[in-house]
């Protein structure tokens, strides 16, 4: 499969910067409602092709979204990730790509965002990431032995996610709503 290292516009070719990493500070950068809208944009647009247009940012903006969307419909996208989180789990990943891939993430070494998104939903069920996101997403009240369901809760919270902010503002909410509907995502 050919991933995508160019946007056309308005009959421009321009380079996209397709590194895992630099998506990944994108999606954060995204999340961040610490910074205004505006300066979540500028800086994802940097991010991504280097230089902040002048013209024609709106269809900079979309081209990034669905760059950083992997093309993928805005509801996939959504359904994806809410067992895992790319940071707080990268302890987790980085074993995970090295016992079922041997591709070791901290050597630096350029991975195309949508490969290592195609690489993490390839992962086997037996790495670490996985077995982390199964006990994420198991049901406690379908054990039915107290001994199990016990090991199960304290599992779960073992391994929880961790919120971003403990406790979002109205404005705060209001803020990073407002910014992933410019961005044509819908948030809950």
């Amino acid at each position: 499969m050919m991933y995508p290292t160019k946007v056309g516009i308005n009959g421009k070719i321009y380079p996209i910067n397709t590194d895992y990493r630099v998506a990944l500070e994108c999606l954060e950068i995204a999340d961040d409602v610490d910074i205004s809208d505006e300066e979540r944009i500028l800086a994802i647009l940097y991010l991504l092709f280097g230089f902040i247009p002048e013209e024609n940012q709106e269809l900079f903006i979309e081209k990034a979204k669905n760059f950083l969307q992997c093309n993928e419909p805005t509801k996939k996208h959504q359904d994806r990730g809410k067992d895992m989180d790319f940071q707080q789990d990268m302890k987790y990943i980085i074993p995970s790509f090295i016992s079922d891939y041997n591709i070791d993430l901290t050597k630096n070494e350029p991975l195309h965002f949508w490969l290592f998104i195609d690489l993490i939903s390839g992962l086997t069920e037996e790495c670490v990431l996985n077995r982390i996101r199964n006990i994420r997403n198991t049901n406690v009240s379908d054990i039915s032995d107290d001994k199990t369901r016990q090991k199960l809760i304290n599992a779960k919270e073992d391994f929880a996610l961790k919120t971003k902010h403990t406790k979002l503002t109205e404005k705060e909410l209001e803020s990073s709503n407002t910014f992933f509907k410019s961005m044509g995502i819908e948030r809950k």
